[in-house]
């Protein structure tokens, strides 16, 4: 079953406290057909910072989460559980 558009925005909005649609700057579907994922990739600008991340399309999980702060320029890349939306430690 495919998780509606609006509903896996509200999933990737949910990690940015504060945020709303309106600060959802790229969405675009990506199929991967080799393994059958359909995949959801976007981007949020909200308090100087920009998040990119992948959301499954089936499972609603966050495959990759890497937030960008516009001040130091730093990047912190997360990886998330797609099931339990937990970070892993690399």
């Amino acid at each position: 079953i495919v998780i509606f558009n609006f509903d896996l925005k509200q999933i990737a909005l949910s990690q940015v406290p504060g945020a709303s649609l309106n600060h959802i700057t790229e969405w675009c579907k990506q199929e991967h057909n080799e393994h059958g994922a359909l995949i959801y990739q976007g981007k949020i600008s909200y308090q100087g910072n920009e998040y990119c991340f992948e959301i499954d399309g089936y499972s609603g999980g966050i495959n990759n989460w890497e937030c960008t702060h516009h001040v130091t320029g730093e990047i912190h890349n997360e990886s998330h559980n797609s099931s339990h939306h937990e970070k892993e430690h690399h």
